[in-house]
């Protein structure tokens, strides 16, 4: 049995849960009294740059936890679009929180372009983008709830998507839960250059019009400035090294 206290202020939606389990006994049959287990879920909505500056600490601690995560869902990232892109831009800040007993285990970066359209807060470059969550069985009670909060609270009527990898969550959760939703799938071209020891091999095996091709533009940028390339490994290193694309 599960009993559901729902609270909804304002800028947040909390939900304490009771999980009761079978009544133990001791060794004389006698019922034991056994302290129960809550689970407390709390959503909040961030709409202004300190609130999202503060989640910092948090989100640095979810993207450690969470599953499977890459660079354009870090806090670097999704700060230097807002900072660069979205905020210069007159767009609304959306970030969906969702904390499990005080601990963030959900974050939905969006932003809102006009009065009625939400997108995923981003640098409007050509990253993948998704949901940052643990690891859990829970995800889908957590994202339920998120949505439900963002759907109440959001004043939206177009939620726009893109560049949702078919192998997600999202993409997973909206195909089984709405599946009436419009969608457009695209190829993302890519590059394994695991298949070369380095990448003048690479360069070797292209057809010759587009290696010269490739040459010819990068003569153009060093006619126009210095040129210099570096790869940086961490992640947390990426801002510090690279301001913006």
């Amino acid at each position: 049995m599960r009993t559901w206290v729902p609270a909804l202020s304002l800028s947040s939606r909390s939900l304490s849960t009771d999980y009761v389990p079978d009544v133990p006994v001791d060794v004389l049959g006698r019922p034991r009294v056994v302290e129960r287990p809550k689970v407390a879920l709390e959503v909040q909505i961030l709409r202004d740059s300190d609130s999202f500056l503060a989640l910092k600490g948090e989100w640095n601690d979810l993207y450690a936890r969470a599953h499977d995560p890459h660079y354009f869902q870090s806090f670097n990232w999704i700060w230097a679009a807002w900072q660069e892109n979205a905020l210069p831009k007159g767009r609304q800040l959306f970030i969906v929180v969702c904390r499990e007993n005080d601990r963030a285990v959900l974050i939905w970066p969006l932003m809102i372009q006009g009065r009625r359209l939400a997108r995923f807060l981003s640098s409007d470059r050509g990253e993948y983008r998704d949901i940052l969550v643990e690891r859990s069985p829970k995800v889908d009670e957590w994202f339920a709830l998120a949505f439900e909060t963002f759907r109440e609270q959001s004043g939206v009527d177009l939620v726009q998507l893109q560049d949702v990898h078919q192998g997600s969550y999202l993409n997973r959760y909206f195909t089984e839960q709405c599946p009436g939703a419009r969608r457009h799938i695209r190829s993302a071209p890519l590059i394994a250059l695991d298949r070369w020891p380095d990448f003048d091999s690479y360069m070797a095996s292209l057809p010759g019009k587009l290696r010269r091709d490739q040459r010819r533009q990068w003569r153009r940028i060093t006619e126009e400035a210095k040129a210099e390339y570096e790869v940086v490994v961490a992640w947390e290193n990426v801002l510090e090294t690279l301001h913006w694309l």
